[in-house]
């Protein structure tokens, strides 16, 4: 009945073009694709802001402790990010994992999707630009006998981790066994990629009972941290066996194809679930357990911190040490596999938990030792409180109960012309809301140190590219510092579903099942929500009355604005920007032998005397000349009505001749007669009246259908008019001294190829962006003032395609048989080369 809702896997790559910022959600079997566009932050009054809210450190007591704060943002920070879907993709299999690799050199920087399939399939996938769809570039199976050792993967299988420089990617497969694909950026290879192979961890490097896995950024060679379980617990051994995990590090050589152990470090709490990388400047990894999270560094334990008491007196004697117990008091009982977290800052997580609590992680320390990880809640209610309402002053819109969690790096540049690098998360929900957010870091100083503290790197061990800047290592932490988190978009969805009823809508006039209604509730204790589906749209009805007469055939609503005489100049009460807050005037409402006309204000109000024509029945109704004017066309004339309802001109069709077709794009009419011919009209000089083209072209006269469409995008344009603007480009003929014979995109057939030359002025290569418009005609100053120039799409009963741009109907565009192409031909728009010496826009030759 209806797709999935609930978000499984993101993602974030450049998958539609290089540099792009794309963000790929998995929903079940369903592969949807999303792109992050930054626009300008409305002004109007209906368009909802974004939430702001501030996490703000404050010092009391000598005591430090976390505040949220709510704050508006500032007046210059007018672009918002927002999710534009993309395409969205049914596939034939639930998604697993998914993650984003880096493409061939044939592909121009643009990143691939890899996604895991159950049991044990990875499938390469790439963004077509022609289709507008996705491509498999590639499958790679590993459901081989020998590889399954009777035993099917369990539920944490099928992960994908990927190398922090693009150099392999890691599956988990059956027991303890890592499919590797390695990466290739050479430019001699045609696939991104090279074959694949799988290791045996229990046999390379003797790691068994892997429960994580992830890479570790800085290394000379892909190096990947496991934690792993030696021997399988069970609760009845937790008297004598507490401590029982164990991270391993370990070194892939992709040539060789082999393992190297780097180092380890064991009894870490048997809870212990899943893994965590670290960025510099502290670096290693978090062992996020169900009552702890510890980190863990080059081989040793620098902090277990417990989140319960519980936890706290079960923790081995060897550990004992190490234990923070700063966030005992939250009570907090975590489930790692329902958990996500993600790294805001040099030494600050968020993390959300399985019900919907959202936690700030603070590591402090020296250098890469952390001593403390101070947690302080964000969002959620109190974990350790009966009653499950919101703590107050935190924010409830950024408790979502996760499922994934993707980063987004998005560049843009301010009003001052400041080149701005904003953080964005996307945190998938399973309860049926996902949320895109920024984090903003308010401090002076972005890095948490100590103002002591040096630090001494191993080049050979962690590579040159993990030294750490002075400015980092010796900034010591203030009480100033805080994050500031901004909800600018979210996903809702209809699960998980706890109850449903079905029933007929209230304001239903009759028992159909067209009004029936699906009454859903979904989530849990604050979270929860009440979802009304319907099987289509239903609109709510304000008022209705009964309309005399005959059925109505045709309904119309325009917009009209007052014109006033100033200086003898007649000028409108609304300029152009305020036309698209401007409320409808008339409502025109044709019958089969009458036309009534309604005042559109507080109530309709039908109008006994006005200069529209209600003699007869009405063919079209449009807004002209800026909305100053309403143009009426019925079968024998047409009528131009000012804001007050007055006739200002009227024309009369031919004797002996009928319109039956109208076609009206602001300022131009288009008028099909009975006898098959064309009429068409313009403003006049001072644009307050419409005056007849004389020169309307024959072809019209075989035009099986006519539509009138405004080029906004200057898409179309012609030698003539692209050479004007582009002077330092020169079209170069051979064999002919004409040029006039080019004057249109598309040129014989029988005529010579061309060749263009590039030719550099004494300015510079740099392109002429000025435009010439010919002042002399007003209906074409007036269109481009409008919006762009004017053309008319004329299929022909041949089944070819013309584009002719009026007024003057210059044929632009010809396509032979255009109505033989494929049904699945999709339109793409293709980003312009400032380098080409191609004009831009749909030019041929």
């Amino acid at each position: 009945v209806l797709p999935p809702s609930s978000v499984d896997q993101a993602t974030s790559l450049s998958f539609t073009r290089a540099g792009a910022s794309n963000l790929a959600l998995a929903r079940g079997n369903v592969l949807e694709l999303y792109k992050i566009d930054l626009v300008l932050k409305g002004t109007s009054s209906n368009e909802a802001a974004g939430d702001d809210y501030q996490y703000n450190r404050n010092s009391v007591g000598g005591e430090e402790f976390d505040l949220p704060m709510i704050q508006e943002r500032s007046a210059d920070a007018n672009k918002r990010p927002q999710m534009h879907l993309v395409g969205r993709w049914s596939l034939h299999g639930k998604i697993m994992d998914m993650i984003a690799v880096r493409g061939s050199k044939q592909q121009g920087g643009v990143e691939n999707l890899l996604l895991s399939f159950a049991e044990a399939k990875m499938a390469l996938v790439s963004f077509d630009q022609g289709t507008q769809s996705i491509v498999t570039e590639s499958i790679h199976y590993y459901e081989h006998e020998q590889l399954q050792h009777k035993t099917r993967n369990d539920e944490v299988s099928c992960t994908l981790r990927a190398d922090t420089e693009g150099r392999c990617v890691a599956m988990r497969i059956y027991d303890d066994q890592l499919a590797i694909l390695p990466l290739t950026t050479s430019s001699d290879e045609a696939k991104p990629y090279t074959d694949s192979y799988v290791v045996d961890m229990r046999g390379e490097a003797g790691v068994r009972g892997i429960r994580d896995c992830v890479f570790l950024a800085g290394y000379l060679e892909p190096t990947l941290a496991i934690l792993h379980e030696p021997v399988a617990m069970w609760p009845g051994m937790l008297d004598t066996a507490v401590d029982s995990l164990v991270v391993t590090v370990v070194s892939l050589d992709l040539v060789r194809r082999s393992v190297s152990t780097l180092n380890s470090v064991g009894r870490l709490p048997y809870d212990s679930r899943t893994l965590v990388a670290v960025p510099d400047p502290i670096g290693g990894v978090l062992v996020i357990g169900a009552s702890s999270i510890t980190h863990v560094a080059n081989g040793t334990v620098s902090c277990i911190s417990v989140l319960n008491k519980v936890a706290a007196r079960g923790i081995g004697v060897a550990m004992v040490d190490s234990i923070d117990d700063s966030n005992v008091s939250l009570g907090l009982v975590l489930d790692p596999h329902a958990c996500v977290c993600a790294f805001v800052g040099p030494r600050a997580a968020a993390l959300w938990t399985q019900q919907g609590y959202c936690f700030l992680l603070t590591m402090d320390g020296d250098g890469r030792l952390v001593r403390r990880i101070v947690a302080r809640q964000v969002a959620g209610s109190e974990p350790s409180a009966e009653t499950h309402a919101p703590v107050a002053d935190t924010w409830e819109d950024v408790g979502v109960v996760p499922s994934c969690v993707a980063e987004l790096r998005v560049s843009y540049d301010d009003d001052s012309g400041v080149s701005l690098d904003s953080l964005l998360l996307f945190v998938g929900g399973v309860a049926g809301r996902s949320i895109l957010l920024e984090v903003e870091d308010c401090s002076s100083s972005g890095a948490i140190g100590n103002g002591d503290a040096t630090m001494e790197i191993d080049a050979d061990f962690y590579g040159e590219s993990s030294a750490v800047p002075a400015s980092i290592s010796s900034t010591k932490e203030t009480s100033e510092d805080r994050y500031r988190f901004t909800v600018y978009d979210e996903l809702l969805g209809t699960g998980p579903i706890v109850a449903m009823e079905i029933g007929a809508r209230s304001q239903a006039t009759s028992g159909s099942e067209e009004n029936l209604e699906l009454i859903s509730c979904a989530g849990n204790e604050w979270r929860g929500r009440l979802h009304v589906q319907q099987r289509q749209i239903q609109p709510e009805i304000m008022a209705s009355f009964d309309v005399p007469g005959a059925p109505v055939r045709g309904v119309w609503t325009v917009r009209c604005v007052a014109e006033y005489n100033i200086g003898g100049v007649m000028q409108s009460a609304a300029d152009s920007g305020s036309l698209s807050s401007l409320n409808d005037r008339f409502m025109v409402l044709s019958r089969d032998t009458s036309t009534a006309v309604f005042s559109v204000g507080d109530e309709l109000v039908e109008m006994e005397r006005t200069g529209f024509f209600t003699k007869g029945p009405t063919i079209c109704v449009a807004e002209l000349l800026g909305c100053t004017r309403v143009v009426q066309v019925y079968a024998t004339g047409l009528r131009l009505v000012n804001a007050s309802g007055r006739e200002t001109q009227s024309i009369a069709a031919d004797a002996g001749q009928e319109i039956v077709g109208a076609e009206v794009s602001d300022p131009f009419v288009l008028l099909r007669m009975s006898s098959g011919d064309y009429v068409a009209y313009e403003p006049t000089a001072n644009s307050s009246e419409l005056q007849l083209i004389s020169q309307v072209p024959t072809i019209l006269g075989r035009a099986n259908h006519i539509s009138l469409f405004r080029d906004t995008h200057r898409v179309l344009v012609s030698n003539r008019d692209w050479g004007e603007s582009n002077r330092d480009l020169q079209v170069v003929t051979e064999g002919r001294d004409n040029d006039d014979e080019f004057d249109s995109l598309y040129a014989d057939a029988k005529q010579p190829q061309q060749r263009r030359k590039r030719l550099t002025s004494l300015a510079g290569n740099k392109r002429q962006t000025k435009k010439k418009h010919d002042a002399t005609n007003s209906g074409t100053a007036l269109a481009d003032g409008l919006g762009g120039p004017l053309y008319a799409a004329v299929l022909l009963n041949s089944g070819d395609l013309c584009i002719l741009r009026l007024p003057d109907f210059e044929p632009v565009w010809t396509m032979q048989r255009f109505d033989s192409l494929p049904s699945t031909l999709i339109p793409s728009l293709v980003d312009i080369d400032e380098s080409s010496d191609e004009p831009p826009g749909m030019r041929l030759d």
